[in-house]
């Protein structure tokens, strides 16, 4: 298993992508529908594995698994009780490793019995029991429902995450020397600040609703809690996250890039965005609503 552990350092750091303001690996392992990217974990998956060929053994008709079932039968004939639980006296030497991990996975059978399901099991009792969700977050499957451009999708899930690299998120930096606002001097830059307060992001909102009409970017829209039912909300927000976000790091970032020429270019990337999804997602019927209030804004 040692090498399993440099794998998936590996990993972790490929996906992190030297990023230290992301959340842990281990957050970044669980399911998408759990709050994660559903990275690999390698040990979960290795033991997945081994449990289906444990499965095989013990139930496929294949020449291989027959003979090694009359080997199990030859070791067992003598005993007087097999007990339900693993113990090693009960199964001959060659087969107990898969044996074992079979019973650790609770001996899954027919349906049940396929690497997805078993991996994630293993990710829940195993090796992720720690940052595994008490209690399920619907808003992670309505983000995924949503369909967005990768992007898009990522910058929304980090800021529900609070992983946006914000001064709250980077502020050990050498290169940070206030937790405030470049565009707030009064308040620190923070998750809801970014998307709620910060002047940059209200300038974005007034050119759009300038350009495009009033009120669309109410704060009942950008209110979390109206994204579980509201899916046009929920895609509004997540376009400005990832437009505010983009632009705050190219200003930051390129001496030559001018705050002014990106909040005037905001209604147009805005309505070109709108129609790329409209017309990837035209056949999706379970986005038929997000679709019929977004054709407003391609008039």
């Amino acid at each position: 298993m040692s090498q399993a552990d440099d794998i998936q350092r590996i990993l972790n750091n490929w996906s992190r992508n030297g990023q230290i303001s992301l959340p842990a690996a281990e957050t970044i392992q669980l399911p998408k529908k759990e709050g994660g990217w559903n990275l690999v974990n390698v040990k979960s998956a290795l033991l997945a594995r081994k449990t289906m060929v444990a499965h095989k053994l013990l139930f496929s008709d294949q020449p291989w698994a027959r003979h090694k079932r009359q080997l199990i039968s030859k070791h067992q004939k003598n005993l007087l009780k097999i007990q339900k639980n693993y113990k090693k006296k009960d199964w001959p030497s060659p087969a107990r490793d898969h044996v074992k991990t079979w019973f650790l996975a609770r001996r899954p059978q027919k349906e049940q019995a396929n690497t997805s399901n078993i991996t994630t099991y293993f990710k829940k009792n195993t090796y992720l029991r720690k940052k595994w969700p008490t209690e399920p977050d619907d808003i992670w499957q309505k983000l995924c429902c949503l369909d967005l451009p990768p992007q898009i999708h990522v910058n929304a899930w980090r800021w529900l995450r609070g992983a946006l690299p914000l001064k709250e998120r980077v502020y050990w930096s050498s290169s940070i020397d206030s937790l405030l606002c470049r565009w707030c001097p009064s308040s620190p830059q923070m998750h809801h600040h970014f998307l709620h307060e910060c002047i940059l992001t209200k300038k974005i909102i007034k050119e759009i609703e300038n350009k495009m009409g009033p009120r669309i970017f109410e704060d009942a829209v950008l209110d979390r809690n109206n994204w579980y039912d509201n899916k046009m909300s929920f895609w509004l927000s997540s376009w400005l996250i990832n437009y505010t976000w983009n632009s705050a790091a190219r200003i930051n970032l390129d001496a030559s890039v001018r705050e002014e020429s990106l909040v005037l270019a905001a209604p147009h990337v805005f309505k070109l965005d709108v129609l790329a999804y409209y017309n990837t997602s035209m056949y999706k019927n379970h986005l038929k609503k997000v679709k019929e209030g977004l054709r407003a804004f391609l008039r």
